[in-house]
């Protein structure tokens, strides 16, 4: 399964690839801080899942159309700090394009759990792949438990 997250806070991609160490078997994860950037990955991989991060560069509402329409059968997921008295921000991005939209500020465990039904099993092992290059893949590995 290929995943790909749109995100310029490095942190919120660590977080996005501990979550999913969680919640699969094997995926190539593919990391972009812009909407520019990832088109780029759209040339060359086909996403089933795709994690649009707040803040883009550009427009996020933009970002998600775009995805949209380049993307229609994959699962589109962004992320907003939620609040209380901002009850538009997300109907405005599922309005966008978006299939789910979660706080910002979840844990590595909340995110698990939030993108699991769009992913699969629990995974056991991670592992890096090497690639050339200043784009950061890694690639999620599970292990076979009866042999371990």
């Amino acid at each position: 399964m290929n995943i790909l997250v749109v995100d310029p806070s490095s942190e919120r991609r660590a977080l996005v690839l501990e979550a999913l160490s969680w919640s699969i078997d094997e995926c190539l994860l593919v990391e972009s801080e812009s909407l520019e950037e990832a088109r780029t990955h759209l040339k060359d991989h086909d996403f089933r899942v795709v994690i649009v991060g707040p803040d883009l560069p550009e427009d996020t509402l933009a970002a998600l159309v775009f995805l949209r329409g380049k993307l229609p059968h994959s699962a589109l997921l962004t992320c907003t700090k939620m609040s209380r008295f901002d009850r538009e921000g997300p109907t405005r991005l599922l309005d966008s394009g978006a299939d789910l939209v979660f706080d910002q500020r979840m844990s590595p465990t909340q995110l698990s759990l939030t993108l699991r039904p769009y992913l699969g099993r629990p995974v056991s092992v991670m592992q890096k792949v090497p690639v050339s290059g200043n784009r950061p893949f890694s690639r999620l590995a599970g292990i076979d438990l009866a042999a371990a």
